[in-house]
């Protein structure tokens, strides 16, 4: 932290802890309105006091809007009393600055800078060493970035690889799913023919039963003619 911030946490922080600190003494002990602003009135120019102008303006601030919310003051009587307190933190920061040299504020009156510890000495060796490291280091990353690049690349070739096998074994299905189809349908075709040439041969079967038939009731009718005539004749 710079000095200037430390000035301005402890000028700001002060203000703030004064405003706080009157407020809870209007709450804890019951007091008249004009004993409450007096106690307000004195956190503003202790304010003042320790932080300078910006301090007090701070706690005038803060006051103000403590009175109007908590304490509902009246808007005139919350102007009187900015205006007399500005007045007399006004006083309050001339007579500061004028016996500056005899009494100055603690926070004004803090060195600029701080005296710096003295840097400890750096080893030329401890140096070296720690370069050499550095460079292990980067030399140890840079190994591993090509490592993990050469195993993308591996990964990538066997993802290639993968999808080309995919895609010969779904071809390959694919052929072997037409060649069964292919197979079904000429299977199918033999099992028409077959059914075909045996209903063929079945009304041929049918065909020479009834010539056989036929012929055998001719042989028969001609039989019977024959006797007719051989025993017309021996009448």
């Amino acid at each position: 932290m710079t000095p200037e911030t430390r000035r301005n946490v402890l000028r700001y922080g002060i203000a703030i802890d004064l405003v706080i600190l009157a407020t809870g003494a209007g709450m804890l002990l019951p007091a008249s309105p004009a004993v409450l602003l007096f106690v307000f009135a004195a956190a503003v120019l202790a304010s003042v006091w320790k932080g300078g102008w910006q301090g007090g303006l701070t706690a005038l601030l803060l006051s103000l809007l403590v009175l109007a919310t908590m304490f509902e003051f009246a808007p005139a009587s919350l102007a009187l009393f900015a205006a007399a307190t500005a007045l007399a933190g006004a006083a309050t920061a001339v007579a500061l600055r004028s016996r500056a040299p005899q009494l100055q504020p603690a926070v004004v009156d803090m060195p600029a800078a701080l005296p710096l510890a003295p840097q400890p000495a750096v080893d030329p060796g401890e140096a070296e060493r720690a370069a050499r490291e550095e460079k292990r280091a980067a030399k140890k990353r840079a190994q591993a970035d090509r490592e993990r690049a050469r195993m993308e690349e591996e990964r990538a070739a066997a993802e290639r690889k993968r999808e080309e096998a995919e895609a010969r074994a779904a071809k390959q299905r694919e052929e072997a799913d037409r060649e069964r189809a292919r197979l079904e349908a000429e299977r199918e075709a033999a099992e028409r023919a077959r059914a075909e040439a045996e209903a063929l041969a079945a009304k041929e079967r049918e065909e020479n039963e009834r010539l056989a038939r036929e012929r055998e009731a001719a042989d028969r009718e001609r039989a019977r003619l024959e006797a007719e005539r051989e025993a017309a004749e021996r009448a």
